[in-house]
């Protein structure tokens, strides 16, 4: 594979801001790191720490890439008191609600590819079942050493062309590639003076394909069903749809199973 997107100066850090010692924070892996700075972003941009700090609010953060542990053993790092929660997916939701204070729900999820969007759709059933007015949620992903990608390139998922080319003929994987991102949920009541809503989410929903050609291949009747779930629990006619996202895969497999969920 010849081909991929990277984010520059992943490396770089500034423990103090967070409180963090740098004994801890040399051996942190750097998605924990960008997941720290995406929050306090924004929680900035979205009305200051005060949304969480010290609330009922959650933190659900996708995230699915275990590189840096790898990496970790490669270059010989020591075994040392923060050796595991350094390295643990888990701790990096965890990381967070401690960092800003957050007493709600905090979850780290592994669903590959959907792993941030079921966990926006986790933070939306919180708010339905506890008393949660607002939280963050967050998916990151950093490819720090080349087994992992060798994997997805053995099992014929990346385009060797490196261009996800979604719903073209010429259609043949996709070009893997590094992101952190953070959205800032609140509930009406959780909102402050200084926040400006950008968007709603009126529902959501999530299933999986059950029996299909393979393990990873999609199956049309069950992305149907997802749509239908997700419409009526928002209260939303298809009709009334303006706009889809798509899975951006690039695959002659699978686009036309979706498109023709969609259709459907």
């Amino acid at each position: 594979s010849q081909f991929g997107v990277f984010m520059n100066d992943v490396e770089m850090f500034d423990p103090e801001v967070f409180g963090l010692l740098r004994s801890e924070a040399v051996g942190m892996d750097p998605q924990q790191r960008l997941l720290l700075g995406q929050a306090l972003s924004g929680l900035s941009t979205a009305g200051g720490i005060g949304l969480v700090f010290g609330r009922q609010a959650g933190v659900f953060v996708g995230i699915a890439a275990t590189d840096y542990e790898s990496l970790s053993h490669r270059n010989g790092m020591p075994i040392n008191a923060f050796s595991f929660t350094s390295a643990s997916p888990s701790v990096a939701s965890g990381r967070l609600a401690y960092v800003f204070a957050a007493k709600g729900p905090a979850v780290s999820v592994d669903t590959a590819c959907s792993a941030s969007l079921v966990a926006t759709n986790m933070a939306c059933s919180a708010f339905k079942e506890s008393g949660m007015q607002s939280a963050i949620v967050s998916g990151v992903l950093l490819c720090l050493v080349p087994e992992s990608t060798l994997m997805l390139t053995r099992a014929q998922m990346i385009s060797p062309e490196g261009r996800s080319k979604t719903l073209d003929a010429s259609a043949d994987g996709y070009a893997r590639g590094e992101a952190a991102r953070t959205l800032i949920l609140c509930t009406d009541a959780g909102l402050n003076d200084m926040t400006v809503a950008i968007a709603s989410i009126l529902g959501s929903a999530v299933n999986t394909n059950g029996r299909a050609s393979s393990l990873t291949a999609p199956n049309g009747p069950a992305q149907q069903q997802l749509l239908r779930e997700a419409w009526y629990s928002g209260s939303i006619r298809p009709e009334d749809v303006s706009g889809l996202q798509l899975h951006s895969n690039g695959t002659s497999l699978g686009d036309p199973i979706e498109i023709g969920a969609i259709a459907a």
